[in-house]
């Protein structure tokens, strides 16, 4: 079923971010300086999640192409975000153009003098761009590639509807459990091209 027996280790990571997300949602203590190692946990597992959804894309686990769409819908979960969008903003972008005025995410448009602001910022700086970017592919892809679309589509309808009802349901474990460890993975995975190509 597994292309490679090394992600077996891949399966666990996802099953104990699933794991610790629905134990800290049972049992959330009140007492903040329980609540920040639980989310913390959560925002690591979180990341973890992400760099898995970065490996996925470039090489999906499973043999069967039904079983890696499906992945995909679980891997949404864990990070919060479509990981059929991932495609547009890391391989067509970032990977086609790397370091040049065509990857959203190049190190050299950060010019703070302290280099902390350019690896804190870089997220913030190029969220609207990469998403604006996301949008563009997207509509290109319903008309040349439906079936990416259709994909994406899916994913993101159940991942955002799951995560705004649960916001709703509960608004304050939705923020501290969901929203922010997810936040924490989109910004460490962008985060990370900057360390990884700076040249400044």
């Amino acid at each position: 079923m597994l292309r490679y027996n090394a992600d077996i280790r891949t399966l666990v990571v996802v099953a104990l971010y699933f794991t610790c997300s629905v134990l800290a949602w049972i049992y959330f203590p009140a007492e903040w300086y329980l609540r920040l190692p639980i989310m913390a946990v959560l925002a690591v597992l979180s990341f973890m999640c992400a760099v898995i959804v970065h490996n996925t894309i470039h090489h999906p686990i499973f043999k069967s192409k039904g079983m890696n769409k499906l992945f995909q819908i679980v891997l949404s979960f864990t990070y919060g975000h479509s990981v059929s969008a991932y495609v547009s903003g890391h391989n067509f972008s970032h990977h086609q153009h790397t370091q040049k005025p065509m990857d959203r995410i190049r190190s050299t448009q950060m010019r703070y003098k302290w280099n902390f602001l350019n690896q804190f910022m870089i997220f913030f700086q190029n969220a609207p761009g990469i998403m604006k970017d996301e949008n563009i592919f997207a509509k290109r892809m319903l008309k040349e590639k439906p079936s990416w679309f259709y994909q994406y589509a899916l994913e993101m309808v159940i991942v955002q509807g799951v995560k705004f009802g649960l916001l709703f349901y509960n608004w304050e474990y939705a923020l501290l459990l969901i929203f922010i460890p997810h936040l924490y993975a989109a910004w460490g995975i962008v985060g990370t091209n900057y360390w990884q190509h700076d040249i400044l």
